[in-house]
């Protein structure tokens, strides 16, 4: 499945490319389309989020979150969560699109998904923890800097890139665990994989970081 920019949605198959099917929506769409149980979940930059059959592209519902919407939405089910450039996250029924709660903090850059809180890093440069089922603040903490790029949970670890340094707070508390200072703008999100933190930045090194010991590759 994907998205171009003009609202335009294919779903194209893997094998050959032929394009089984083409839905469009209207507004600016920039976040990759998120596919779970069945659905297509997809938002644009009005601030439109649309819920389509992933077998044919028919659009389902669509909800209004009052904010454009630059990152891929989070599904958990039966319930998703969106972030909007206005600053405010919600959660939205996954079957139909209505909203369960909204919190005053959100971004561009997304959200992550833990086992009972959602990590929300908002522009400003704070990072919220807030109850999946009941939307209430479990912790929150402020970086310092602009935050553009989504969060990673890797274990009880949560990874925020903020300006030039990356930041990891436990999950549960919000308490800094660590920092490592790149020396440039983070660009991608980080990516936790075999023991090691990944961050990429503006000056083109990809940064590898291991437990307390930092190296650059």
């Amino acid at each position: 499945y994907i998205v171009s920019q003009n609202g335009s949605i294919y779903a194209l198959d893997v094998a050959t490319g032929a394009v089984n099917w083409k839905s469009q929506t209207d507004g600016l769409i920039f976040g990759s389309p998120t596919v779970d149980s069945g659905r297509i979940y997809i938002a644009n930059d009005r601030g439109i989020v649309f819920g389509m059959r992933a077998d044919n592209g028919t659009i389902l519902w669509r909800s209004d979150v009052e904010g454009g919407v630059f990152a891929p939405i989070v599904s958990a089910g039966d319930t998703l969560y969106v972030t909007t450039a206005a600053g405010t996250t919600f959660a939205l029924s996954a079957e139909f699109g209505s909203t369960t709660w909204k919190y005053d903090a959100g971004g561009s850059g997304g959200a992550a998904l833990g086992e009972d809180v959602v990590i929300v890093a908002a522009d400003d440069g704070s990072v919220s923890a807030i109850d999946r089922e009941s939307g209430a603040i479990t912790w929150s903490v402020a970086t310092g800097a602009q935050i553009t790029v989504g969060p990673t949970i890797s274990g009880d670890i949560v990874l925020v890139a903020s300006g030039q340094t990356l930041y990891a707070y436990d999950v549960e508390t919000g308490s800094q665990v660590f920092t490592y200072a790149t020396g440039n703008t983070i660009q991608i999100p980080p990516i936790a994989v075999n023991g090691l933190v990944l961050v990429g930045g503006r000056d083109g090194y990809l940064d590898a970081i291991a437990g307390d010991q930092a190296s650059e590759t």
